[in-house]
């Protein structure tokens, strides 16, 4: 195993619920490494050939976990949000730790749904979310109107949208039309509230956003609120290219 910097080790422990409560537990010198105490964040360490102590207790990485997970409506996901989806992952059938140490790869907005991927494997998560991965993703999208031909195509060809304080054109993408008004948007790229954003920039309002894929993962008969565990292999078998 290679060595883990101290607070990414603690932040795989489960034990600790922000990143900010892991950075003021070293600070106040309340871990040992062997019978040393360090007080250096980036303090590397191997668990394996170390033990690492928070109040006389071993500290071990969580075994590797992966749900799909459908996100409904009205759930942030952010931690410090009051209603979020931590509060559902919170009645699964897991250990506290292991429930303490998970997250979601990216995010969805707090008005929409569907398919999430929650994993406490941060090498994964860096993975899918690098811009590099190119990793297609899909939505049902209905809008207040009836869309027209000619922003359809608009759409494929990529729109300019406001992005924070200056403007950005959407890479190219592939949409499906289902009715005159639900639309379904494949990207490569996501960036914030970008499906959102991209029908703004053609005047439609968008009055549900619903992610069914990612890569070739899919909601497949799961309910909002439900999940279902999967393997690590399952994973990068349906987000290959």
């Amino acid at each position: 195993m290679v060595k883990l910097r101290l607070h990414q080790l603690l932040s795989k422990s489960g034990i600790f619920k922000t990143k900010k409560e892991i950075l003021e537990t070293i600070k106040s010198g309340k871990i040992k490494v062997g019978n040393e105490i360090i007080i250096d964040i980036d303090f590397r360490v191997n668990p394996k050939k170390k033990n690492v102590y928070y109040e006389d207790k071993v500290i071990k990485p969580k075994k590797k976990c992966y749900f799909l997970f459908y996100k409904p409506k009205r759930y942030n996901c952010q931690k410090n949000e009051k209603k979020n989806i931590y509060n559902l992952i919170e009645k699964w059938d897991l250990d506290e730790e292991t429930k303490k140490s998970l997250f979601s790869i990216g995010r969805l907005d707090v008005d929409s749904s569907g398919l999430l991927i929650i994993t406490n494997d941060g090498v994964l998560s860096n993975e899918i979310l690098s811009p590099k991965s190119e990793i297609k993703k899909t939505y049902s999208v209905l809008i207040d109107r009836d869309i027209k031909k000619e922003d359809l195509e608009k759409l494929r060809k990529g729109v300019v949208i406001d992005l924070e304080d200056k403007k950005y054109k959407t890479k190219p993408c592939t949409v499906e039309i289902k009715n005159s008004k639900e639309i379904l948007v494949t990207i490569t790229e996501g960036k914030k509230r970008q499906i959102r954003r991209m029908f703004g920039a053609l005047n439609y309002k968008v009055k549900e956003l619903k992610r069914i894929f990612i890569g070739n993962l899919k909601l497949n008969d799961l309910n909002p609120k439900e999940y279902k565990e999967v393997t690590k292999d399952y994973i990068y078998e349906n987000i290959s290219k």
